[in-house]
């Protein structure tokens, strides 16, 4: 089970990426020119939840020095579900 301010912190994190979202629909035609998606809606999606996670786990193992359980793992991705409606809504403007 997840420490409560381990789970407070992570918490956090994913609400300040969320804010940061509408930030990025400047800044997606640069990305585009790169990296050459097709769908920004798609590659920003998978951009944020990747970015999530692995902050999440690289937390964890800096903050206890190992790596998460499997069921603690599952907990962290959880908490990262909890917000998947909140970024798909963010990121439906990327769909425009």
């Amino acid at each position: 089970m997840l420490d409560p301010i381990f789970r407070k912190e992570i918490v956090k994190y994913v609400s300040d990426w969320l804010k940061i979202i509408p930030k990025m629909k400047d800044d997606s035609s640069k990305a585009k020119q790169v990296i050459k998606y097709e769908n920004p809606y798609d590659y920003f999606y998978g951009y944020f939840i990747g970015n999530m996670e692995g902050f999440a786990l690289g937390f964890y193992q800096g903050l206890y020095n190992k790596h998460p359980s499997d069921e603690e793992h599952h907990e962290i991705m959880e908490i990262i579900e909890e917000h998947y409606k909140d970024l798909r809504e963010n990121l439906s403007k990327f769909k425009k």
